[in-house]
C-alpha cells in the first residue's frame, strides 16, 4: 500500500509538472522557441560486466520556453539496458530569484553543476558514487529548487534551496547552498548542507523509528566545502572538495564489521587537477584526480583512496572521448581479530560522445 502512495504521488506531481506549462503559457512564445537536442554515447569500465560489459544510448532532451519567464524541460535516457526519465521540469523566473518543479538531480556537489561532457574524467568520482550510494544524492526525485544567480557583470553570490520528496524512501530533504564565482562563472567557492529527517518516512509508512536513538537519532545532517576554476580559457583548472555527514546506512561492507546501531558518521575529500591543450579543433586536457574517504569516523581505519588518471579530447565541441586509468585501496577490518587488511583494484573507463 505505502508503495503505490508513493508511486501515486509522484505520478500526480508529474502530471501536474506537465500541464503546469501549458496553463500558464499564455500567447507570447510560439514553437519556434522548442530545441531539441541528441546525444549518443558508448561507455565501459571495470564493473561493466553488470551491464553486459559496456552500455550504448543516446539521451534526449527537449527544450520549451513557454514565455518569457517560464522554461520547459524534458530528458529521458535509452539504451542497451534501461529507459531512464533524467529530468522533466519547469522553471519560472521572477526577476530575481527562480522556481524549478519537477523532477530533477539535487545539487550537493561542486561537481553536480557539470555534465557528464564537461568532467576532465569517464566516470565519476569516489566521492559522487558513495553519496549517491547512500542516498544523499539521487536523480529519482521530486521536489522545488529556488535560486538566484548573481549578475555575471557584478559578481556576488548565488544561492540556492532544494526541497526533494524520494519515493524510494519516502524521504524529504532540505539543501540550501551558497556559491561565490570568484573569477569567471565557472570558478566556485562556495558551500552547501543538506537536512534528511528520516522520521518523516516513518510517519509516511506508520513504523516507529529505525533508530536506537529514537527521534533525535533520524535525523540526518551533511555539509560540503568546495573551491575550484573550470573555466577553460584559463587552460589550468582544478577542484577542491571535502564532505562529512551521517551515514545513511551502516557501513559495513567498507568497514566488515557491524556498528553499535547508532549514527555514524564519514568524511571524504576529493580534489582533481587538469590542463587544456589547444591543437587547431581539438582540445586535449589531461588531469589527475585523488579522493579519499573514512567510511565511519570512529574507525578511521577502514578508508579507501583512488588515484586515477583521466584524459578528455574535444573535437569542435560535438565530438568527447574520455579515458581513465588509475587504482582503488580499500583498508578494511577482517576477522575476529579485526584486522586491517589492503585490497587494491584496478580503475578504468572509456566513454564516448556526440552532441547533434
Amino acid at each position: 500500500m505505502a508503495g503505490y502512495m508513493k508511486r501515486t504521488v509522484l505520478l500526480l506531481f508529474l502530471t501536474f509538472t506537465l500541464l503546469f506549462p501549458v496553463l500558464l503559457s499564455g500567447k507570447e512564445k510560439d514553437g519556434k522557441d522548442t530545441r531539441l537536442g541528441l546525444l549518443f554515447y558508448f561507455h565501459t569500465d571495470q564493473a561493466a560486466e553488470i551491464k553486459d560489459y559496456y552500455t550504448v544510448g543516446g539521451k534526449v532532451k527537449l527544450k520549451t520556453e513557454a514565455s518569457d519567464k517560464l522554461k520547459f524541460q524534458f530528458e529521458v535516457d535509452i539504451n542497451n539496458s534501461e529507459i531512464e526519465l533524467d529530468e522533466l521540469w519547469g522553471q519560472y523566473d521572477f526577476g530575481a530569484p527562480s522556481l524549478r518543479f519537477g523532477l530533477f538531480e539535487n545539487t550537493i556537489l561542486m561537481e553536480d553543476s557539470f555534465n557528464r561532457r564537461e568532467s576532465v574524467f569517464a566516470n565519476k568520482n569516489y566521492l559522487q558514487e558513495r553519496l549517491h550510494d547512500m542516498g544523499w544524492s539521487t536523480n529519482d526525485s521530486v521536489g522545488l529548487r529556488l535560486s538566484e544567480k548573481s549578475s555575471r557583470s557584478k559578481l556576488g553570490i548565488d544561492s540556492s534551496a532544494e526541497l526533494i520528496y524520494i519515493p524510494d524512501s519516502s524521504g524529504l530533504m532540505l539543501t540550501a547552498g551558497f556559491s561565490y564565482p570568484w573569477a569567471q562563472k565557472d570558478s566556485f567557492l562556495g558551500l552547501s548542507v543538506s537536512y534528511y529527517p528520516q522520521t518523516i518516512s516513518g510517519l509516511w509508512d506508520n513504523e516507529p523509528s529505525a533508530s536506537v536513538d529514537g527521534f533525535a537519532g533520524d535525523q540526518y545532517i551533511m555539509g560540503t566545502v568546495y573551491f575550484g576554476d573550470s573555466t577553460e580559457k584559463r587552460k589550468l583548472i582544478y577542484k577542491l572538495e571535502a564532505a562529512m555527514g551521517s551515514n545513511l546506512s551502516d557501513p559495513v561492507e567498507y568497514t566488515q564489521y557491524p556498528g553499535d546501531g547508532g549514527c555514524s558518521w564519514f568524511l571524504g575529500a576529493d580534489g582533481w587537477l587538469g590542463y587544456i591543450i589547444s591543437l587547431n579543433k581539438l582540445d586535449w586536457t589531461p588531469g589527475l584526480n585523488c579522493s579519499f574517504q573514512i567510511h565511519d569516523l570512529s574507525a578511521p581505519e577502514a578508508n579507501t583512496t583512488t588515484v586515477k588518471i583521466g584524459n578528455r579530447l574535444n573535437w569542435k565541441d560535438d565530438f568527447y572521448i574520455h579515458a581513465d586509468a588509475g587504482v582503488e585501496i580499500n583498508n578494511y577490518f577482517e576477522g575476529e581479530d579485526r584486522n586491517i587488511e589492503t585490497k587494491p583494484d584496478v580503475l578504468c573507463a572509456i566513454r564516448l560522445q556526440y552532441q547533434y
